[in-house]
């Protein structure tokens, strides 16, 4: 039991934790950016969704990691907006700034 509660307070585990919330994101975050993307080809749209949901999770975990907590806050809240876009408007004219200013912020925070 103790070999539990030590792995559960370890960093090991929280970095399990949040890699495995940041996958679930991931399709969230697919879904918002294929939706407003205008890439004619669909495979093409596909593509740059996945790798915009990795790219955005991926800033996450590494602020996370980098003891970044501002920026892990802000990505927070830009994440949560994505989920609501994603369950109740993922056309929305709103969504591609989020999308935007998400990758503006990762490029610059770096």
């Amino acid at each position: 039991m103790k070999r539990i509660i030590d792995y559960l307070r370890s960093e090991q585990c929280v970095f399990v934790s949040i890699t495995c919330v940041m996958l679930v994101q991931i399709a969230n975050n697919t879904y918002v950016a294929y939706s407003v993307s205008n890439i004619p080809f669909n495979v093409l749209r596909f593509l740059f969704a996945c790798f915009y949901a990795f790219a955005i999770e991926f800033a996450i975990l590494t602020y996370v990691i980098n003891d970044m907590k501002e920026h892990a806050i802000a990505y927070t809240f830009a994440s949560f907006a994505m989920d609501l876009f994603y369950y109740y408007a993922p056309e929305s004219p709103i969504a591609p700034v989020l999308i935007s200013g998400m990758l503006a912020f990762s490029i610059w925070s770096f």
